[in-house]
Parts: C-alpha cells; structure tokens; sequence
C-alpha cells in the first residue's frame, strides 16, 4: 500500500545574488517570493559544466506579495545602474 501527497507542499522564498555578466558585471538580485521545489534533476560532475545543476519547479503567485499596482505577486529584480 502506498500513499501518495499525505503532507502539504512546502513553498519558499528564493533568491538570487550575484554580478550579471551579459550586463557588464552589474550586481543584481533576484527575490522569488514563492517557489515550489523538487529533488535534483541533473548535475554536472564532469566537463565544461561541473557544478552545475537543475531542480524542477514552479513560480507561484503569492498575493500576500502584490501590496499595489506595481508590486508582483510572482518575484522582482533589482540592478545596478
């Protein structure tokens, strides 16, 4: 016997902080507000891309989040100038 989806799903806030190089090395920072996860799809162990990695997922809307008219529910992006 086997039971499926007994507990809820966990949701998360992720976030993203680093230089964007397609921009000219700019700092950026990218807030997920609500994300859902899963286990590790793929990882480079070997060659030109070691260390890299894929987890599914979905972006889910958080209206806690979306406080006025120019507020996303789903993420934002902030960049230097």
């Amino acid at each position: 016997q086997v039971e499926a989806a007994i507990t809820s799903q966990k949701y998360y806030e992720m976030q993203f902080i680093g230089a964007n190089e397609a921009r000219g090395g700019k700092m950026v920072r990218l807030v997920c507000h609500k994300v859902t996860g899963g286990v590790i799809e793929s990882m480079g162990l070997i060659g030109t891309e070691f260390g890299s990695g894929s987890v599914p997922g979905k972006l889910v809307k958080d209206v806690a989040k979306a406080t006025g008219p120019d507020k996303s529910a789903y993420f934002y992006w902030q960049q230097e100038k």
